[in-house]
């Protein structure tokens, strides 16, 4: 009954043009910000760690349009993944740093198209997915029910999607030993035992360590993708942009630095779409006490 409830609002979501859709979802999340909840908290707690020294003006206006863009992304999930791909790429009113994946791609050696959560992320799977061949992971959403819609939407137009254990990843190493693309989210707080900390805006944050040591195993050439939102639901902007080559260092706190610092990149492209309303800060070093 959950999935068909679902399924049906999302249906109904994907009818409305993208200006209207994002007024939606502009409504839904001044909801966020004038009643008190676990998403402002948490966006407020994030900006104030992260940016100490920035003025408690701009961390309330960020934290805001934060809340603005979070509903936002709720509302858009209609169009990305019912909206045929014609009507997607006309979408896409800008790409910036196309050389950076024409680099990538002319290496020869498998790429990763790497996504952190800022900006219309599951818009990037779906667009790549019908370029070059992508097996992308996929750790299933709290809300069980989403699981089967979200892996439906993100396999329609030919994307592979597999799970975050040994047989996902051995299905990603064969992907880039084809040549092919691999997906990944690079800012989800990895499991215990499965990370080290390294610096994110100064902080130390525990990071996973996957991408890194796939990297360096395959040479495979990573490169960040950022879908920007443009205002009054206009359409998106495409970031394409590079990560320094000390992600293939043997030194795995060197090369989750150059990860996290081209997170960073993305991030300071546009502060307010990025995913505060995440826990990221969730595990500390020993003798630190939490943030939230």
């Amino acid at each position: 009954m959950k999935i068909v409830l679902i399924r049906t609002l999302l249906k109904a979501l994907s009818l409305l043009p993208l200006p209207l859709s994002h007024l939606l979802g502009t409504l839904i999340g001044l909801l966020f910000w004038i009643i008190p909840n676990r998403n402002k908290r948490v966006t407020e707690a994030n900006l104030a760690f992260c940016f100490p020294d920035a003025s408690r003006e701009w961390r309330t206006k960020i934290a805001r349009q934060c809340l603005i863009e979070t509903g936002k992304n709720f509302t858009e999930l209609g169009a990305i993944w019912f909206w045929d791909i014609k009507r997607l790429q006309n979408s896409i009113k800008k790409i910036s740093g196309q050389e950076h994946l024409d680099h990538a791609l002319a290496q020869k050696k498998g790429i990763f198209v790497v996504a952190p959560h800022i900006g219309a992320w599951e818009l990037i799977g779906v667009y790549c997915s019908q370029i070059f061949p992508m097996t992308t992971l996929f750790r299933p959403p709290r809300m069980e029910a989403m699981s089967p819609i979200m892996r439906q939407a993100r396999e329609r137009l030919g994307g592979k999607i597999v799970p975050t254990d040994a047989r996902g990843v051995k299905a990603l190493f064969q992907a880039l030993a084809k040549g092919e693309a691999a997906g990944m989210l690079p800012d989800q707080e990895p499991r215990r035992g499965s990370g080290i900390f390294a610096p994110f805006f100064g902080k130390p944050t525990y990071t996973m360590v996957l991408l890194s040591r796939l990297a360096k195993k395959t040479k495979a050439v990573p490169v960040f993708a950022f879908m920007e939102r443009l205002p009054n639901g206009k359409g998106f902007h495409l970031h394409w942009l590079p990560v320094a080559d000390e992600i293939y260092s043997n030194d795995m706190e060197v090369s989750a630095t150059a990860l996290n610092q081209a997170v960073e990149k993305c991030i300071n492209i546009n502060p307010s779409q990025y995913m505060w309303t995440y826990k990221r800060f969730r595990q500390r070093p020993d003798g630190e006490t939490g943030i939230y």
